[in-house]
């Protein structure tokens, strides 16, 4: 609690739907590097399938040295979710899992 006013969680997003205001689980982020970035959403923004972030194929690189920076609690062989984990990036992304052209690619996720 700030000043006695209720903090929303990060990993929450408000939004306002007919008047009434609701709460749902990171589809936006908070930040414009979106590193909190907590969503399920697991498509770029040209509509590519994202490719699990422990796989090599069809892109080979090293983000698993990232691992400990993604805010996920843990990760499996599955989660292809967009990510910022590297900094690098102005948002959320992640690597092409239909091909190597382009190799990464950012989501669309709003602020």
């Amino acid at each position: 609690m700030a000043g006695g006013v209720m903090q929303p969680k990060y990993e929450e997003c408000r939004f306002t739907k007919m008047g009434k205001e609701y709460r749902e689980p990171a589809e936006c982020k908070r930040t414009n590097g979106g590193r909190e970035y907590l969503g399920l959403k697991n498509v770029t923004r040209t509509g590519k399938k994202c490719q699990p972030w422990l796989s090599q194929t069809p892109n080979e690189h090293s983000t698993i040295w990232y691992l400990p920076a993604f805010p996920d609690p843990g990760m499996d062989s599955h989660h292809n979710y967009c990510r910022n984990p590297d900094l690098n990036k102005l948002g959320p992304w992640c690597y092409n899992g239909e091909g190597t052209d382009p190799e990464w690619e950012y989501c669309d996720i709003q602020l």
